[in-house]
């Protein structure tokens, strides 16, 4: 039956019918027994289950068309209900609460006129399904509405029940289709989506796993939260010896060495990662072999969005050949800074040989090579076994031909290459041997495997360091050949030192020996001629002072011969300073009067030139000092002062007491001394572009030797233009 609402619902008389179209399309919408559960559960709108009939909402403003429709809905016998209004805003209302199933429209509404009032509704509700309802001349209309959206339209003049109510069907299936249609354009969408997703997840899979198995020195593999390996890098087969098939599956236990299992370091690496994220430690891993490495191992806690343990990433790098390098150059380090502190050739060697057991070798023998290279000397050896190196004293003292097993070795080290022997079985000890004696030498000392490398100075090979294995676990590798030979260069370096050192002590001495000799020569001489220019210039006084030019001469010659004699005693000095042996008589002086005799001594130079010469001090400081010595330190710094300063300028003298030291000071307002000439000062021989042609450049030099053999220190301080004070200490005399 049908039913009107606008105000009220009028039933109609029931009587048997037949199931039609509309039936159908209300059962497919209802979930019907005959309809399809999937067709209910696709339908584009859920109507209330209060009722089983189908909402028709008709939007009309003419009561005859309403009349019309109504009455070939009734005359089909359609279980339906109709629903009127006679605005679009009505409908739009009516429609968005869900109202009706399909709308009959109207394209002359009050409120909407043409193809608006249609636009308007599917904009608001697009999935109900629409008929439109048009006049015989709007055809074209009506067209161009269902190109819009719209399921059907029909002509008001034409419509019978059987048209209406299969076109009201064909609304429902055709928005019922379009929904299924979108829904599966929707899920094949979404498939593709996944598909490609899929795709691409596992794209970027066999990248990530292509850039893992290009890592070499990096194990990374996952576990799973029992710890368990989920899975396995080409990587971690290299580093670690499984295959996949071997390891998948197993828990990553045994990785480490059995002590670390036993006190459940595997389990606790794995809390402390899954409580703060991450871990990392370094110590030693087993691989499948059984042999154990170094590593630098990370374990990272993987989670999901809520926080639940997935698994760990861990990574693993075998660091022992990092490690082994560090060790290397720190071993190397000290191995030169040790080389360095002994100045002679024997026994650097011996402490070499010392430093090399057992860090590198179980043993080791330096050698000195005789010049045909057929014998050598054995100077320096270590043997980590007591008992081995008195062996290796023994094959010296009885075979003295050196370790090396044939002649072609021999002209091997000769052209300055190491020799490697990594394996030393019964031949090579064979070929080793000089004898069946020499033979069981070697045997006892076990020697498994052997570096030797060329000492070299100046171009030439002059001696050989052996290193000897003697651990049945332990051989020398590559590793053990570069730093041998590294250390060799270094040992080398230091015997070439050592050797230098020792050549210029030699010239030392053979320098002191003739400036002794010199000087020692010269003063007779000079003796000689101040006796015979002192006994001219006298017999001149009593000549009335005879001739002024032979006056002159005789004064020239006394002035020579006070400068030769300084010069002498100079160069004296400065060997003894030189060779430690520079003698200082000391005892208790006043310093007012060492200044005193200063200044009266030199006041006359300074005043012939226009420069103020004057002393000052703590009266009554006593101080320990070789009173001609400290006299000699004066005279060098105020003759320095004197021949650069100019004429009005001054020297100041003066003496204070601080504690254990009395401090001198020899103060000049003259030009001063260039900021980087200041630490050369004291070297001897030293005389600046300032005093060019001014003395021997001796006199600071020995001054320095003088303070410092009283324990006293001198210094200067200078600024150019502004002048120079020196100063130095002794120590103050007892109380």
């Amino acid at each position: 039956m049908i039913s009107v609402a606008t105000t009220e619902r009028f039933p109609t008389r029931e009587r048997p019918r037949r199931r039609n179209a509309v039936d159908l399309a209300r059962a497919d919408r209802a979930g019907a027994p005959d309809a399809d559960p999937a067709d209910a559960r696709d339908a584009p709108r859920e109507r209330s289950r209060a009722s089983d009939r189908l909402r028709i909402l008709l939007v009309e403003d003419n009561p005859g068309d309403v009349e019309l429709v109504r009455g070939a809905l009734d005359e089909e016998r359609a279980d339906a209900s109709l629903l009127h209004v006679e605005r679009i805003s009505e409908a739009i209302v009516r429609a968005r609460a869900g109202a009706c199933d399909v709308v009959l429209l109207d394209l002359s509404l009050p409120d909407s006129g043409g193809l608006e009032g249609a636009r308007r509704l599917r904009a608001e509700c697009p999935d109900l399904p629409i008929v439109v309802l048009t006049s015989l001349e709007d055809d074209r209309l009506a067209a161009q509405a269902v190109a819009e959206g719209a399921q059907d339209y029909l002509v008001k003049g034409r419509i019978d029940g059987a048209l209406l109510v299969r076109s009201i069907r064909y609304a429902v299936e055709r928005q019922r289709y379009a929904e299924s249609a979108r829904q599966l354009a929707a899920e094949r969408s979404a498939r593709l989506a996944a598909e490609a997703a899929i795709a691409a997840l596992r794209a970027s899979e066999n990248r990530f796993r292509a850039v893992l198995d290009q890592v070499h020195d990096h194990a990374i593999f996952q576990l799973d939260p029992e710890g368990r390996v989920a899975s396995w890098s080409k990587s971690a087969s290299l580093l670690k010896g499984w295959s996949p098939e071997e390891i998948l599956g197993r828990r990553f236990d045994c990785f480490f060495p059995p002590e670390d299992v036993a006190r459940g370091k595997p389990g606790a690496e794995l809390l402390e990662a899954a409580r703060v994220g991450h871990t990392e430690d370094e110590s030693w891993r087993l691989r499948k072999d059984g042999s154990r490495f170094l590593a630098n191992a990370s374990v990272t806690a993987l989670h999901d969005e809520q926080g639940r343990l997935l698994g760990f990433v861990k990574v693993t790098r075998d660091v022992t050949g990092r490690r082994r390098t560090e060790r290397n150059v720190e071993f190397l380090g000290r191995a030169t800074h040790e080389l360095a502190q002994s100045l002679d050739p024997r026994a650097a060697l011996e402490h070499l040989a010392g430093m090399v057991v057992p860090y590198l070798a179980d043993s080791c023998c330096a050698f000195v090579l005789a010049e045909e290279g057929a014998s050598c000397e054995l100077v320096a050896s270590a043997c980590a076994d007591p008992a081995k190196e008195r062996l290796a004293l023994e094959a010296a003292r009885g075979f003295p031909v050196g370790p090396w097993p044939t002649f072609e070795v021999i002209e091997q080290l000769w052209r300055g290459e190491p020799v490697f022997l990594p394996e030393l079985g019964e031949p090579e000890l064979r070929a080793m041997a000089r004898s069946e004696d020499h033979l069981e030498l070697l045997r006892s000392a076990g020697l498994r495997s052997s570096i030797v490398v060329p000492l070299r100075a100046r171009g030439a090979v002059y001696g050989a360091l052996t290193l000897g294995m003697t651990q049945p676990e332990r051989r020398f590798d590559l590793v053990d050949l570069e730093l041998a030979v590294d250390l060799g260069r270094r040992a080398e370096l230091a015997v070439e030192n050592a050797r230098l050192f020792e050549e210029v002590q030699r010239a030392v001495r053979v320098r002191e020996d003739v400036l002794a000799v010199v000087s020692h020569d010269l003063k007779g001489p000079l003796s000689v001629i101040q006796l015979a220019a002192l006994s001219a210039a006298r017999m001149l006084d009593k000549a009335g002072g005879g001739d002024p030019a032979i006056r002159h001469q005789v004064d020239s010659i006394q002035r020579g011969v006070r400068r030769a004699t300084v010069l002498l005693r100079d160069l004296l000095d400065m060997a003894s300073i030189r060779a430690g042996r520079l003698a200082i008589r000391t005892s208790q002086e006043d310093a007012e009067s060492v200044l005193a005799e200063t200044v009266e001594a030199h006041e006359a130079l300074a005043r012939e030139k226009g420069i103020s010469l004057s002393s000052g001090g703590t009266a009554g400081l006593s101080v320990e000092c070789d009173r001609d010595r400290l006299l000699q330190v004066f005279a060098n710094a105020i003759t320095n002062a004197i021949t650069f300063c100019r004429s009005g300028d001054r020297i100041d003298l003066a003496v204070a007491g601080d504690g254990r030291f009395a401090t001198f000071t020899v103060a000049d307002t003259g030009p001063g001394i260039a900021e980087d000439a200041l630490p050369l000062v004291f070297e001897a021989y030293w005389s600046g572009a300032r005093q060019a042609g001014h003395g021997t450049g001796l006199g600071l030099f020995i001054s320095k030797g003088i303070v410092e053999a009283h324990g006293g220190r001198v210094w200067i301080e200078s600024r150019v233009g502004q002048g120079t004070t020196l100063r130095f200490t002794v120590p103050i005399a007892a109380a």
